[in-house]
């Protein structure tokens, strides 16, 4: 380009340096730079905005099923927005319950399983995500029962419809935690014999287990509604997420994408 230049200005007889406006690489690659970023930040944005689309469209399709529902009206629900899990609590003149299903996303486990279905029909005629499926069977809820002589702790896991035990733990009183947010921690961090790995534990026990949380409402519908408690809080985290980077790099849309989002 600069060769050219020189022999346009030799041609006409006028010396390139005495030219009103010198020629520069600078305002080349400046003017170069400021086009690529804004189409940088328009293919984000465009991304974004359709990932923010399918996750309303997920929201939207997917609601609570009232069977399920109902399965957790003896419990008192914890759903703080600033804390990564889900409570369930009961408690009585005997003992206390707390169920705790952490937050997070099964999107890549899903995608990386299966393509993506926006939704799929359930038995009550319902739409429901096939994400919300996968993740319902693939998420562990911790389960704490504590009375005057110890705690119970244990992980279950749904897997093809019924309730199995990933962990199960038992802590004498005077080595018993007070109730604590992140039940993982414990099951994982007890350095006394709290009980042998659950696949050395006899069936009959297990299954006999199973039905003494079932008498306390830790039942499958109860997991279920849990645990899509659980995957709609971190969808709904995630839309605010997607908002708050669209505000970020587009300030002068975010506005707009926020009334869009509350009509």
């Amino acid at each position: 380009m600069l060769r050219k230049a020189i022999s346009t200005a030799r041609n006409f007889k006028y010396p390139l340096f005495n030219c009103e406006r010198r020629f520069s690489y600078f305002d080349m690659f400046r003017s170069k730079r400021k086009f690529t970023s804004g189409i940088l930040t328009e293919q984000l944005a465009l991304k974004l905005d359709s990932e923010l689309g399918y996750v309303k469209q997920v929201l939207d399709e997917t609601l609570p099923k009232k069977g399920y529902e109902k399965a957790l009206h003896s419990f008192i629900i914890h759903e703080d927005p600033s804390l990564n899990y889900i409570s369930a609590l009961k408690e009585t003149a005997k003992e206390r319950i707390r169920v705790t299903v952490p937050v997070y996303s099964s999107r890549k486990s899903y995608v990386q399983t299966k393509p993506i279905t926006h939704s799929a029909e359930n038995e009550n005629g319902n739409e429901t995500s096939d994400e919300l499926v996968f993740f319902q069977h693939s998420i562990p809820a911790y389960v704490q029962l504590t009375n005057n002589h110890g705690t119970i702790l244990c992980a279950l896991i749904l897997c093809k419809g019924m309730l199995h035990f990933d962990s199960i733990s038992f802590q004498s009183p005077q080595n018993s935690q007070a109730f604590s947010s992140d039940l993982r921690l414990i099951l994982q961090k007890s350095q006394k014999y709290t009980g042998r790995k659950t696949k050395h534990v006899p069936a009959s026990i297990k299954s006999s287990l199973l039905e003494f949380l079932d008498e306390q409402g830790i039942t499958v519908k109860f997991m279920k509604a849990l645990i899509s408690r659980s995957w709609r809080k971190e969808n709904v985290s995630y839309k605010h997420w997607i908002h708050n980077i669209i505000g970020f790099i587009l300030p002068s849309e975010s506005s707009t994408t926020k009334k869009s989002d509350s009509q």
